[in-house]
């Protein structure tokens, strides 16, 4: 299993990647598909049905673009996406922000460690051991880890 998705790494890095930068706003549909693949791989542990702890450090830092490059890339991508004309999509408008809280959700979700660290701790601390010191991501790093803003709304 472990030779598979090493050979699955690249191409679907490649593959989300060229998406979040190619992509044209009419296709918001399609979008939440990609989303979920890029999900299943932020959050392998969701698949054994357990919660994120520090046992998952190894596949994080084996992983890194997946949780920075792509997140970053993720972000740029909704600034280009427009959000108006509600009435005409309205349902597609409510899918893009519930798929927007369930990345930022994966992201700030507190582990089941003692000190219940998130994914974000995690990330921010992998990246400074690899000193690639991203200064953009970082910020939006401390600030999310900061904010109350994602906090579970179901």
């Amino acid at each position: 299993m472990d030779s598979v998705i090493m050979q699955m790494q690249r191409p679907l890095f490649y593959f989300i990647w060229t998406a979040f930068k190619k992509w044209q706003s009419k296709w918001s549909v399609q979008l939440s598909l990609i989303c979920e693949v890029w999900l299943c791989w932020l959050q392998p542990w969701k698949i054994k049905k357990a919660k994120f702890s520090s046992a998952w450090i190894g596949w994080i830092k084996q992983y890194l673009p997946f949780y920075t490059t792509l997140l970053m890339d993720f972000l740029h991508l909704l600034k280009r996406i427009e959000m108006r004309g509600a009435s005409e999509h309205g349902s597609d408008h409510l899918r893009m922000l519930d798929l927007v809280d369930q990345i930022l959700s994966a992201f700030t979700e507190k582990g089941s460690d003692e000190g219940g660290r998130s994914l974000l701790n995690c990330i921010h601390e992998l990246d400074q051991e690899k000193q690639r010191q991203c200064p953009l991501l970082l910020i939006l790093l401390k600030h999310l880890m900061f904010s109350n803003f994602f906090v579970d709304h179901r």
